[in-house]
């Protein structure tokens, strides 16, 4: 095999139904210098004969295996392990264009650049949405632009409120290997540890190239919208944005990114126990109330005027500053019955 200029990590879990279908899009690549590694976390069902099987029968595969740790463990590894000078992350579950190697290593290239991220298509049994953050065929970002888009990562979106799904986690980009050579995922981490390592990577930056092909698949299943929903779900996410915080507390220029995203948080929690997770009422109201009484995870209110907020976002936020709890579930559970009809339809 020639010089391996692309490594593609793909940390694999109990995946034995669709990592066939995400390997087979990697091995249509019109861009050959690459490898593939496949980083088994600990599978119990036939996963590991599968991915066996896929790097006895092609000379760019490799497979690593390890006890389950978790997906920061599986991409650790796979940084330490990898060969070539650029990295991509694919999840297991997910597809890729056969010319997203090709294409973002040329944009490299072409601009000098340290990472390029692309665009990518939401796929649920419902439909596709597609994630296009900017307007432009190509963006550049470095300097003050550079560090305003580091602002957007925090707030998890753009200046225009689009989502940054695929900047902020670690798949839909390549990214020079010299920069993440001393980074990690953090592993106390089991809850945003892929956009913390994202925004670790922002240090390491001098130039980022955004390509608004989409070039990047990801499948959105049923137990998709449930996982890692549960009893500590606050005191994890309290975990995430306790570890971006203390990450930029020398960073004022950071400070309203920050209260953008304790913001957002306090609404994707209540969003969780009144919607996805479909409790009954009265449970639901009392684990909101927990939550909002958490000493972990303090959230202030003062900027939700002046915030970026969609208005339905500040509506909610409202109500949760004015206690009025059970206005609050009836608004989620109208927003339930909106999403059943417009399934069926």
């Amino acid at each position: 095999m020639d010089k391996i200029e692309i490594t593609i990590i793909v940390p694999v879990y109990n995946a034995e139904t669709y990592i066939k279908a995400c390997i087979d899009s990697l091995l249509c690549q019109t861009f050959k210098n690459i490898e593939i590694l496949l980083i088994d976390d600990g599978s119990t069902d036939s996963t590991p004969r599968i991915c066996s099987q896929y790097a006895k029968d092609n000379a760019n595969i490799r497979l690593c295996s390890q006890s389950n740790g978790g997906p920061a463990k599986a991409r650790n590894t796979g940084l330490k392990t990898a060969k070539g000078n650029w990295i991509l992350f694919v999840d297991a579950d997910d597809q890729v264009d056969q010319q997203i190697c090709e294409r973002l290593y040329n944009i490299s290239i072409k601009y000098q650049a340290d990472m390029v991220f692309c665009n990518m298509i939401d796929r649920s049994p419902e439909k596709a949405n597609k994630i296009m953050p900017f307007k432009e065929n190509i963006r550049i970002f470095e300097g003050d632009s550079l560090d305003a888009l580091e602002a957007c990562c925090i707030s998890k979106e753009t200046e225009t409120g689009s989502s940054l799904i695929n900047l902020t986690g670690p798949v839909c980009k390549l990214i020079r290997k010299e920069v993440v050579r001393d980074l990690a995922f953090p592993e106390s981490l089991n809850l945003g540890e892929d956009t913390c390592f994202i925004l670790q990577l922002f240090q390491n930056l001098s130039k980022a190239v955004y390509d608004n092909e989409f070039l990047y698949f990801r499948n959105i299943r049923e137990t998709s919208l449930s996982h890692g929903l549960g009893e500590d779900t606050a005191e994890r996410m309290a975990g995430y944005t306790n570890w971006v915080k203390s990450y930029y507390q020398q960073r004022p220029d950071m400070q309203e990114a920050l209260e953008l995203l304790e913001m957002k948080n306090v609404i994707k929690i209540t969003d969780q126990y009144f919607w996805l997770m479909n409790i009954e009422k009265k449970a639901g109201i009392k684990q909101v109330k927990q939550y909002l009484r958490s000493t972990s995870f303090k959230t202030t209110f003062h900027e939700i005027q002046k915030s970026s907020l969609a208005f339905g976002g500040k509506i909610k936020l409202y109500l949760i500053q004015l206690k009025l709890y059970q206005l609050l579930y009836l608004l989620y559970k109208i927003k339930d019955v909106r999403n059943k009809r417009r399934a069926t339809q």
